[in-house]
């Protein structure tokens, strides 16, 4: 069983991601985190797989709450999901070391997916995204 924190200040993106794993047989939701502050602190915790993280949530940036979290919780597999793909942005959280990206807007038909491959030990960018940033996530997964 994959376990998951979801990290998202919208109720309703919290909501609409538990029910999509929900048909996967093989991932349960263990947490939920409506800031960065809480992500911090479930990552601290730990006792799951993977944190799914909003890149635009109050308390910290993304690329801080990625930085963060690596140094608190180095080997924690990170996806981060985003609804603006501000490259600026996503390119620093992603060289900060997320493991994964996702357009929200393709959460519905990729979030399981992008999760499993995650949690097996590969990076998942979007098609959206995947030309421009594939490169840099495996730069920033791997070991220095």
């Amino acid at each position: 069983m994959i376990r998951v924190v979801i990290a998202d200040d919208h109720t309703m993106m919290r909501e609409g991601l538990k029910r999509i794993v929900e048909v996967a047989a093989d991932i349960e939701v263990v947490g939920e985190a409506v800031n960065g502050f809480a992500a911090l602190d479930h990552a601290r915790k730990g006792g799951f797989d993977l944190l799914v993280l909003d890149l635009s949530m109050p308390g910290l940036s993304g690329r801080e709450l990625v930085q963060r979290i690596r140094h608190e919780a180095p080997t924690l597999p990170l996806l981060l999901m985003t609804m603006y793909e501000d490259e600026g942005d996503v390119r620093q959280a992603v060289l900060a070391g997320a493991n994964g990206l996702l357009a929200k807007e393709h959460a519905g038909e990729q979030f399981v997916a992008a999760i499993k491959q995650i949690v097996s030990g590969h990076a998942y960018p979007t098609t959206d995204v995947a030309g421009s940033f594939q490169s840099d996530v495996k730069q920033a997964r791997e070991p220095r």
